[in-house]
C-alpha cells in the first residue's frame, strides 16, 4: 500500500517536531508500513489559518507526485500510539 499523509500546518513547530518523530515510528513499528510519504502543507501567510486550503494544497502536491493508493488527512497535534491517541492542546 502506498500512503500519502497530508498534515495542514501553521506556526506550531513544537507539535510538528513531535509529530515527525512519532508518526513515522508508529507507522513503521506498529503497522509495518514502509511505503508512505508525509506532506506538510504549511500556511505561511499571516492570515487566519485556513484548514481547507491547506488540505487542498497538500492533496494537490501528493496527487502530482502520483501513485498513492490512499490519502489521509492528519492533524499535527494528534499523535497515534500503540494504545491510544494523544491530543496536544495549544494554549491551555
Amino acid at each position: 500500500m502506498k500512503l500519502a499523509i497530508i498534515v495542514p500546518y501553521k506556526n506550531r513547530p513544537d507539535y510538528l517536531q513531535v509529530f515527525l518523530e512519532s508518526v513515522p515510528r508508529y507507522l513503521e513499528q506498529v503497522n509495518g508500513l514502509q511505503n508512505y510519504r508525509i506532506y506538510i502543507a504549511e500556511q505561511t501567510s499571516s492570515d487566519v489559518f485556513n484548514l481547507s486550503v491547506s488540505r487542498n494544497v497538500g492533496a494537490k502536491f501528493a496527487l502530482a507526485d502520483g501513485g498513492f493508493e490512499h490519502l489521509i488527512f492528519h492533524e499535527v497535534d494528534t499523535i497515534l500510539t500503540t494504545d491510544h491517541a494523544i491530543t496536544m492542546s495549544h494554549g491551555s
